[in-house]
């Protein structure tokens, strides 16, 4: 009887062990992140990036205009140059790209201003001068941002809820250190005795943000076009100096010879 020819074995498909990564999937955490982007060549995760900005600007310009109620889904894409589909795929929907909006602008604040509190500067006045520096350039550098505060305030707060975690570990990573900051200051007898930190931040924000909320009449009252570089650079620096004459502690006298 003639053999039989034997059947090649088949392959079998490789099982999926139990918590434990498929091999691209392995890959995108060895390359940092998750999901489609991140397993995705470079160039599609640049591309990806780019796209993501491009939403955030149109929707700064847009809430900036309109608020969060007011802006449109279909304004936005327009002005962005995508399709719907990859604004909810990075957002999830229009609030969750309110909060990017908001967040974006934060976290660069807080990276400014974090910055300054980590530099090598023994003086807490000159420390002070850099950190309202930071602070006035950011409002004045963002005039769009500054106007969605103001539509969120307007509107009640709608997004305070949502970032209620956002807003505690910014006070966790900057605000704590900035009280500390002043305590420091005034047991040094550089700061004046008894100053209240949030007080006298709460009297900085609102100098820097009525410059680009009110800038014909901030152009008025010191008759500059603001939209020189210079001239708002002079007009800070005079802003921020009378800010901290009413922190910095007052030269005790000098005692008189007899």
């Amino acid at each position: 009887m003639a053999a039989r020819p034997r059947t090649p074995p088949t392959k079998r498909a490789a099982k999926a062990t139990p918590g434990k990564p498929s091999a691209p999937r392995a890959r995108a955490a060895r390359e940092g992140g998750s999901g489609p982007e991140a397993a995705a060549p470079p160039a599609s995760r640049r591309e990806a990036g780019g796209t993501r900005e491009r939403i955030l600007a149109a929707a700064e310009e847009a809430f900036a205009a309109h608020g969060l109620r007011g802006a449109r889904v279909q304004e936005i894409v327009a002005r962005a140059g995508v399709n719907e589909r990859m604004l909810y795929h990075h957002f999830g929907d229009k609030d969750g790209l309110y909060r990017a909006v908001l967040d974006r602008f934060l976290t660069a604040v807080v990276v400014e201003i974090e910055a300054t509190l980590d530099a090598a500067a023994t003086d807490p006045v000159e420390r002070l001068r850099r950190i309202l520096r930071r602070y006035f350039e950011a409002m004045a550098t963002n005039p769009n941002v500054v106007r969605v505060f103001l539509h969120e305030v307007l509107a009640g707060w709608p997004a305070q809820a949502t970032m209620k975690e956002r807003r505690q570990e910014i006070d966790d990573r900057v605000t704590r250190r900035i009280y500390a900051f002043f305590t420091e200051a005034e047991r040094a007898g550089v700061f004046r005795e008894g100053l209240d930190p949030r007080a006298a931040m709460l009297v900085a924000g609102g100098a820097c943000l009525i410059v680009p909320l009110a800038m014909p009449r901030v152009q008025q009252i010191f008759q500059s076009d603001l939209s020189d570089p210079e001239n708002l650079r002079r007009v800070q620096d005079a802003m921020i100096d009378s800010l901290l004459q009413g922190v910095v502690a007052s030269p005790q006298p000098k005692a008189r010879r007899r």
